[in-house]
C-alpha cells in the first residue's frame, strides 16, 4: 500500500472515537460518524450570527460572509457533486429531494476562529455536518473544504437521505459508498484491497459487517476496514448496476436483514454475505 492511504484511514478512526468520547456527532442507526477531515456535531444553536449572505441553488443554499467568489465556488461544486452521485448510485430517481424549503445548507465562516467558535469543532476540523438537519458548515478560501469535504460529505448526506437514518446499516456500506464518490480515496483503496489479497490478509467479511467506530478505532484494523470497504461498494456496483444496488440499498431501508436483501436483489449470485465475499473476492484476483 502506497502513499498516505494508511495514515489516513489510522487517523479516520482515531478521531471518530475521540470525538466520540467528548460528545460530539451526529447520530446513524445509534453510531457516530466522525471522518479526520470533518467533524459532525448537532447543536441546537450554531447560527447565532445572522450576518449572512445567501447564494441559492437548486439543491443548495451557500450562507457566506465575505468571500462571494469562493460560495460561488462552493455552490457550483455542490450542485455538481449532487447530480454526480445521485447518477453514480443510481438515486437520480429520487433526485426530487432538497429543493426549495428542502434544500441543504452550507455555512462558510470568515476564518478558523469564527468555525470553531460557532461549532465547538477541534483544531484538526475542516468542516462539519449534521444529516438529519442536512447542514455542512466550512471555512471560505479553505479548498480541502470544496475538494474533498465537501464532496465526501454530500454522499454521505444523499446516502442517508435514500436509505434512512434508523436503517440498520453497517458501517462499511456508509463509510464504502462515501469513499467509492470521492475518485482519490477509490483508487487508493482499491489498490490497497487487492495488496490484502495478494499478501492474504483480507478480513472476512461477517467480521468487517460487524465493526462499528468503537470496535474500528480500538482494532489495528483501519486501513483493512476501508479498503474492503470501498472495494466491496465498488464490486457491487460495477459488476452488478446501479439499479441492483439502489434496490439493494432499498431493501435495507426497508428493515430486511443484509442477507435477506441480498437474496432479494442478487437472487443468482449474492444469496448471502458469504456469496457475496466469495464472488467479491474472486474478483480481486481476476484483475490482477
Amino acid at each position: 500500500m502506497s502513499g498516505k492511504w494508511p495514515t489516513i484511514a489510522k487517523a479516520m478512526a482515531r478521531k471518530q472515537v475521540a470525538n466520540h468520547r467528548q460528545g460530539y456527532g451526529a447520530q446513524a442507526s445509534g453510531r457516530v460518524i466522525v471522518l479526520a477531515c470533518l467533524l459532525f456535531v448537532h447543536t441546537s444553536s450554531v447560527y447565532a450570527d445572522e450576518r449572512w449572505s445567501e447564494l441559492k441553488g437548486k439543491h443548495f443554499i451557500i450562507y457566506h460572509k465575505d468571500n462571494e467568489r469562493f460560495a460561488s465556488k462552493v455552490l457550483s461544486r455542490a450542485e455538481k457533486e449532487y447530480r454526480r452521485i445521485t447518477n453514480s448510485l443510481g438515486f437520480s430517481r429520487k433526485s426530487g429531494f432538497w429543493l426549495w424549503e428542502d434544500r441543504a445548507r452550507v455555512y462558510l465562516y470568515s476564518n478558523k476562529q469564527e468555525f470553531q467558535l460557532a461549532t465547538d469543532a477541534p483544531g484538526w476540523a475542516n468542516g462539519r455536518a449534521d444529516y438529519k438537519s442536512r447542514t455542512i458548515h466550512g471555512i471560505e478560501g479553505n479548498n480541502i473544504f470544496v475538494d474533498s469535504v465537501l464532496p465526501h460529505e454530500i454522499a454521505h448526506l444523499i446516502f442517508r437521505e435514500f436509505i434512512g437514518f434508523d436503517s440498520n446499516v453497517p458501517l462499511w456500506l456508509d463509510e464504502g459508498v462515501a469513499q467509492w464518490e470521492d475518485p482519490i480515496a477509490r483508487d487508493k483503496a482499491r489498490r490497497a484491497a487487492r495488496v490484502l489479497f495478494d499478501q492474504n490478509k483480507l478480513m472476512s467479511l461477517a467480521q468487517i459487517t460487524s465493526m462499528d467506530v468503537q470496535t474500528l478505532a480500538e482494532s489495528e484494523k483501519a486501513v483493512e476496514f476501508y479498503a474492503q470497504s470501498v472495494s466491496l461498494v465498488g464490486f457491487m456496483i460495477e459488476k452488478y448496476g446501479t439499479q441492483r444496488f439502489t434496490t439493494f440499498c432499498r431493501q435495507l431501508r426497508d428493515g430486511r436483514s443484509m442477507d435477506d436483501a441480498l437474496r432479494f436483489t442478487y437472487p443468482q449470485g449474492l444469496r448471502s454475505i458469504k456469496e457475496l465475499e466469495v464472488r467479491w473476492s474472486k474478483s480481486l484476483g481476476d484483475n490482477k
